[in-house]
């Protein structure tokens, strides 16, 4: 079936490209795992299971029109946020799709542009993931090295209220914002240079630098494993948008 289902897809995307049109799927969020719902009215770590850290202060409100916030601006040394591991596998090799809603404030950084004040890592079950950083007009992802400096990056509005998808599946992510692909690369390792990467199935949100300093708002999380079968199965939701002529 699993390979019925890529073989589907990649018909699909073929005829696409022929017709000039660019095929992107998105997981439905019926058949997600919910990690994070602020229209509950709870916050992240009273019944959902993920666990608040704080160096330094950072304030939490809410959650409040169905999201929580966290600001840490009043000082870049302030580090705070959120992880869970995972009650799903994020196995790259099945494939797996991470999804939230959030709405960057407020971001602010030192000078040598390295880091952001809000990120959200995405930690697979082998260790391989991907940790996606905003600034207020920017998204980049951090390469795995000594001090991660930025990799990949595109400009975008992250000051407006976004879904994002982040699809893990084989060696490679790729990032989409409202069903469409902003962002694609290699996964990478990062627990050589950080032992806190060191840990399976891992999602952190929230600020987890010393050089910069942010205010978010976070709406909702979930996860849908195997995302492709889902999709050929039916249960995702099929986005078509023309390319653009040169």
């Amino acid at each position: 079936m699993a390979a019925l289902c890529y073989c589907m897809i990649a018909l699909m995307r073929f005829l696409g490209s022929s017709l000039g049109l660019t095929v992107v799927f998105v997981p439905s969020l019926v058949s997600a795992t919910v990690l994070y719902d602020g229209s509950s009215g709870s916050l992240p770590s009273a019944g959902w299971g993920w666990t608040y850290n704080s160096l330094g202060g950072g304030v939490v409100s809410g959650p409040s029109g169905g999201a929580v916030s966290l600001d840490t601006s009043i000082g870049h040394a302030i580090q705070a946020g959120w992880t869970l591991v995972s009650p799903v596998s994020i196995d790259r090799t099945a494939g797996a799709v991470v999804s939230w809603r959030s709405q960057v404030l407020a971001e602010s950084h030192n000078q040598d542009n390295q880091r952001a004040g809000f990120s959200v890592t995405v930690i697979g079950s082998d260790l391989f993931g991907i940790e996606v950083a905003m600034w207020e007009d920017r998204i980049f992802v951090y390469n795995a090295d000594t001090t991660f400096t930025p990799g990949e990056f595109v400009s975008f509005d992250t000051t407006d209220v976004a879904d994002y998808h982040l699809a893990i599946s084989g060696s490679s992510y790729n990032l989409s914002a409202n069903g469409v692909q902003i962002l694609t690369g290699a996964l990478r390792n990062y627990s050589p240079f950080n032992p806190l990467y060191g840990v399976g199935n891992l999602i952190a949100i929230g600020d987890n630098t010393t050089r910069a300093a942010s205010h978010f708002e976070w709406h909702r999380m979930s996860v849908v494993p195997e995302p492709m079968t889902l999709a050929a199965l039916g249960l995702g939701a099929l986005l078509v948008r023309r390319r653009r002529r040169r």
